[in-house]
Formats: C-alpha cells, sequence, structure tokens
C-alpha cells in the first residue's frame, strides 16, 4: 500500500487504523469535513498530514517534561523504526548538547534498544566527567555489545577510574568487541595491575582483541611482555596484527627481534617495513645499527631514503663513526655519500663538527652545498634560532664559490655555540 493510499484508509469514516498513530487519527477528524468535498482535497489534505508525521511533529496534546517539549519529542523519535528519522533527532539532540543531556542520561535507562544506543553516542559527543557515576551504572547494567563497548571507552576517556574493577571483568566477556574495548580502556586508564590479564589475551583468536593487547603493552612499557609479542609476531598472517606487534616490538626494546624485524624490511606491506625501520631505530645496538646502515646504503628510492637516514639519525652518536668509516671508502660514490649525508642531516647538534669534515672531504661541488644547507638546518632545529641572512647567502649567493671561508665560518660557530 502506497502513502496516498495508506492515508486514505485513516480517513474512512474517521477511525484510526491498524499502524497508524494518534497523532494521525486526530488530523484525520480534523479533516473528515474537507475530503468529502472532493478527492482533489482529500489528496491535498492527505499529503499535508504525511508530511506532518514524516517531519515528527509534536502532538499538541503531549505535554512536554523539565527538559522541554522540543527536547521530549526529539527523544521520542529516537523510537522510530525509520533509520533516517532516528539519526536526524540524534543529530538535533547533540546540537542542543547541555539542554539535552539530563534527558539521554535518563535514556540509558530506556527499555528500546535504539534509544540506549543513541543516548550513548550523544553521550560520547558531550559527557562530561561529573556524569560518569551515572555512566558506570549504565554499563553495569547493559548487555548490548555497541552500548557496552560506547560505555566502556566513554568512562576510559573521561578518565574514571572507578570503572576499573567492571572493565576488569568485561576482559573475559563472551564478546571480542567488548574484550578489545576493555583492553583499551584498561590501558587509557593506566591499570598496570591489569597487564598480567591483558597479557593473557596475547593469543586471543580475534585480531581485533590481539591488536588491543600489543597496542596496550606498548603504551604500558611491558618489557617483561616482549617475549610475548615476539611469539605472536613469528606465527601471526594478518598485516593489521603484524604492524601493531611491530610498533610494540619497537616500544618495548625487545632486542632478540632485531633479526626478525631485519627480515620485516623486506616485507611487501609498506606499513610494516616501515614500523621495521622506525622499531629498529628504538632497539639500538650494534645488529639494529649495522641493519640500518645496510639499508640506508641500499635505499634505491626517496621514500626509503627519508625512512632510514632517518633511522639512522635517530640512533644519534653512535651511528656517527661507522657512517664516517663508510664515507672514507666511498670517497668516489657520490650517491653513496648523498646518502650519508641525508642520515647526517637527522642528527642534533654533535653532528656538526662531522659536517665540516664532511665538507673538506667532499669533492662535488653540488654535494658540498647540499651539505652546508642541512648542516643550516640542524642548526635551525637544535638551537630553535633565526640564523643572520648572511649564512644563507653563502649558500644562495656564491654557489660553488669560497669554500675554505665558508668551512672556517662553520668552524668558527660551532666554537663559539657547542656548549649552548
Amino acid at each position: 500500500m502506497n502513502n496516498q493510499e495508506r492515508f486514505i484508509t485513516v480517513y474512512k469514516n474517521g477511525k484510526q487504523t491498524q499502524g497508524t498513530s494518534v497523532r494521525s487519527q486526530n488530523l484525520a477528524c480534523v479533516l473528515k469535513p474537507v475530503m468529502k468535498r472532493s478527492a482533489k482535497c482529500l489528496l491535498l489534505a492527505a499529503f499535508v498530514v504525511w508530511a506532518l508525521v514524516c517531519a515528527g511533529a509534536p502532538c499538541p496534546a503531549r505535554g512536554g517534561t523539565e527538559q522541554g517539549p522540543e527536547v521530549d519529542s526529539l527523544v521520542e523519535q529516537l523510537c522510530s523504526e525509520y533509520y533516517y528519522r532516528r539519526e536526524h533527532a540524534l543529530g538535533e539532540l547533540i546540537r542542543r548538547d547541555e539542554a539535552a543531556t539530563p534527558a539521554m542520561l535518563a535514556a540509558l535507562k530506556s527499555d528500546n534498544y535504539h534509544v540506549r544506543e543513541a543516548a550513548v553516542r550523544f553521550l560520547e559527543a558531550v559527557a562530561e566527567p561529573e556524569t560518569s557515576p551515572q555512566l558506570l551504572d549504565a554499563l553495569k547494567a547493559s548487555k548490548e555489545v555497541e552500548v557496552v563497548t560506547g560505555l566502556t571507552r566513554l568512562l576510559a576517556r573521561l578518565e574514571c577510574e572507578d570503572a576499573i574493577g567492571h572493565v576488569r571483568g568485561l576482559l573475559s566477556d563472551e564478546s571480542s568487541k567488548v574484550r578489545a574495548a576493555a583492553v583499551d580502556a584498561l590501558a587509557a586508564l593506566g591499570d598496570r595491575d591489569s597487564i598480567g590479564e591483558i597479557r593473557a589475551l596475547v593469543g586471543d583468536e580475534f585480531s581485533e582483541v590481539r591488536i588491543a593487547v600489543v597496542k596496550a603493552l606498548a603504551a604500558f612499557h611491558a618489557t617483561e611482555s616482549g617475549k610475548d609479542v615476539l611469539a605472536l609476531f613469528k606465527k601471526e598472517r594478518i598485516p593489521e596484527v603484524r604492524r601493531a606487534a611491530v610498533e610494540c616490538l619497537g616500544e618495548l626494546k625487545v632486542e632478540g627481534a632485531v633479526p626478525l624485524l631485519v627480515e620485516a624490511v623486506k616485507d611487501e606491506d609498506s606499513p610494516i617495513f616501515l614500523r621495521a625501520v622506525e622499531a629498529l631505530a628504538k632497539i639500538g645496538g650494534d645488529e639494529a645499527r649495522e641493519a640500518l646502515i645496510d639499508l640506508l646504503m641500499r635505499s634505491d628510492d626517496l621514500e626509503l631514503l627519508e625512512v632510514s637516514s632517518s633511522a639512522v639519525g635517530q640512533m644519534g652518536e653512535s651511528a656517527i663513526p661507522v657512517l664516517e668509516e663508510k664515507l672514507e671508502k666511498l670517497a668516489q660514490d657520490a650517491d653513496g655519500r648523498w646518502k650519508i649525508m641525508n642520515a647526517f642531516g637527522k642528527m642534533g647538534k654533535y653532528v656538526i663538527p662531522h659536517f665540516t669534515r664532511f665538507l673538506e672531504s667532499e669533492t662535488y661541488p653540488f654535494y658540498k652545498d647540499r651539505a652546508s644547507l642541512m648542516m643550516l638546518e640542524v642548526v635551525k632545529r637544535e638551537y630553535d634560532i633565526t640564523l643572520d641572512p648572511k649564512d644563507y647567502r653563502l649558500i644562495y649567493d656564491e654557489p660553488f664559490k669560497e669554500w675554505e671561508r665558508k668551512i672556517e665560518n662553520w668552524k668558527k660557530w660551532w666554537d663559539e655555540h657547542k656548549d649552548d
């Protein structure tokens, strides 16, 4: 039955048929005399009623609560069977913010699932810490997965430590979404006492839980769990979990992970090999340093060059002797010297005297200019200062000239500022 037929049936004999609202029946009674005049008027009246019902116009006979009739009407629309009407009502309630908060807190106890779910989404957008007790009570009484996960994450965001006890219990919930939300919440709340229970879930059958677990262990810096994460990484095949595990291995500085991370650098999944490079830089040590420098020298595209040079630079002064040794062996390899210079440019101020030695030994004018410019960037970054324009003129106004004076200026500048 189409809308026109439905409303014609509503008006027949002034009676409400099954499936129509009291609002429609009242309007039908008012319009009955008009409809008797002509079929044209009948159709026009039906359209008016249809527009009012679809717009969710409040019933004139319905009284408002202390939140006001508008908020009351919007909450009522959350019960609608039509998704678009529920979403429209929720958007309007969020726009009213504090004026609608009491009504939406009360809506957490509604018998209608759509209303409870909408209330959680509303509170995720506008809730303040003072609402935490009511939210915790609602969490304890809730059973639906979406409501429980939403309230769990919301209480963590509001830093409600009183929720920790109940959230720990959710680690054994039958829903993987709830378990993952509980892990995320406990990590956000900094509950280190739950690390043991979280570690026990590292082999959970659902990937979303495993991802949450390794991220939580990284956030806790739970070094004692390094072996668990390493074992997971060895057998894991899902890319999203592998990415999270690689990041965790780097954060926990698991030295035994270096060989696997070196292999991961060859992974076809770009996010994994990029994270593996970063993890190696964080772990440090001779093996990781050699692997990163080897990767730097093998870099054949700009993205990998940028990532590997940043990783080598992140290792700091410990990488400089190895790089300088390679510089001596690469006297005729302009490409190799360029890569090492890029790594120097990612280091701290301690690299400046090494940069000057690079300038003295470099035979390619273009690379001398690029090296000098990188050294200026190091100074700007490390000292947080604005350089004198004359420093830039040395690069741009006199390219490839007066290098002896430039190098002497750098040495003098370093002697004056190395203790700053």
